[in-house]
């Protein structure tokens, strides 16, 4: 079994895509599956957390204990469990491709890609702005944030970006008013500031800034990794898809190696798996269908000084990725 991944930033319309990939009669895709990768703050608890202590741990790991268990038995048991539970629920449904939307996958590309070699990804992308926007109106109140650097200043980086403050001096200043907080926030102490560090994850709060530095980060990740890994991928704008419908979701059904089947449009009438809490279905099923009637609305909605900031620090990417300049 080859699983076709959806991922993309939060907000940017990954809920939609497996909505109308989950009504096509040939294709299951379910609830997202946080505990494939380790997302929404509890990266321990996953498969990606186990493989990492499995594989890394010298105390207790099966690859220093024991003689015969090496790192490809370890994938190769992961990927079974994982297709087990799967092919049970296609073979209970009556389908015959799994497609898993977790967005925050975006940035562990390269587990899936070793836990599922052949897998298929699907990127959605929309214009950041509409995301950072999208995703400051949500009631969460922070954003799950991933960092691949060896060094704790890169956790503050952000504070020197937006205030140009030493981040020596934000660390002392909560660290005074909030003896505690320096544990919350998993901040180090001054003299550990240059000590070389793995950080993989921490959060950060829900702020149109940082939302949309996050977008352009995670993107920015991804395209790296399937680049580097040569991952079969395909990158499909939010904006496209909800202007013509038709034509993009038909190109979608070609790279997954299905036909098009026109009941998927109706996504709204199909029951889909119920879905505790969440935001993106809660979101797609206000509309009588695909709609595209929130693009652009950062145009309106974004005050004066954000858009100037976003003009100095995102316009670039933004155009990149075939967006306008916001000012």
């Amino acid at each position: 079994m080859d699983p076709i991944f959806i991922v993309g930033v939060p907000r940017s319309g990954t809920t939609l895509v497996r909505m109308v990939l989950d009504t096509h009669p040939n294709i299951y895709s379910g609830s997202e599956m946080p505990w494939l990768g380790g997302n929404y703050g509890s990266p321990e608890v996953s498969l990606r957390g186990l493989y990492e202590r499995m594989k890394n741990d010298r105390y207790s790991s099966p690859l220093y204990c024991m003689s015969h268990i090496d790192e490809d038995f370890i994938i190769n048991t992961f990927r079974n469990f994982v297709s087990s539970i799967i092919n049970r629920q296609l073979s209970i449904l009556g389908k015959n491709k799994w497609v898993e939307k977790t967005p925050d996958n975006i940035i562990q590309v390269p587990f899936l890609h070793k836990l599922f070699p052949n897998a298929k990804f699907i990127h959605i992308i929309r214009d950041g702005r509409d995301v950072a926007i999208s995703t400051i109106n949500t009631n969460w109140k922070q954003l799950s944030y991933f960092k691949p650097q060896k060094t704790w200043k890169g956790i503050l980086f952000y504070f020197q970006q937006m205030f140009n403050i030493n981040p020596d001096r934000i660390i002392l200043l909560f660290r005074s008013l909030f003896p505690y907080f320096g544990k919350w926030w998993r901040l180090p102490s001054l003299k550990d500031l240059n000590t070389e560090t793995i950080f993989y994850y921490y959060p950060v709060p829900n702020t149109y800034y940082n939302s949309l530095w996050r977008w352009r980060e995670w993107i920015n990740k991804y395209e790296q990794d399937i680049r580097t890994l040569k991952v079969n991928s395909l990158t499909i704008r939010y904006e496209d898809i909800t202007r013509e419908p038709q034509e993009w979701f038909s190109k979608i059904l070609e790279f997954i190696g299905e036909s098009w089947s026109p009941e998927i449009l109706l996504y709204k009438d199909y029951q889909h798996e119920t879905v505790y809490n969440d935001t993106g279905a809660d979101s797609c099923l206000k509309h009588s269908g695909i709609s595209s009637t929130n693009i652009g609305k950062w145009k309106k909605e974004l005050t004066w000084g954000q858009k100037r900031w976003t003009s100095r620090y995102f316009d670039d990417f933004l155009v990149e990725k075939g967006y306008e300049r916001t000012i």
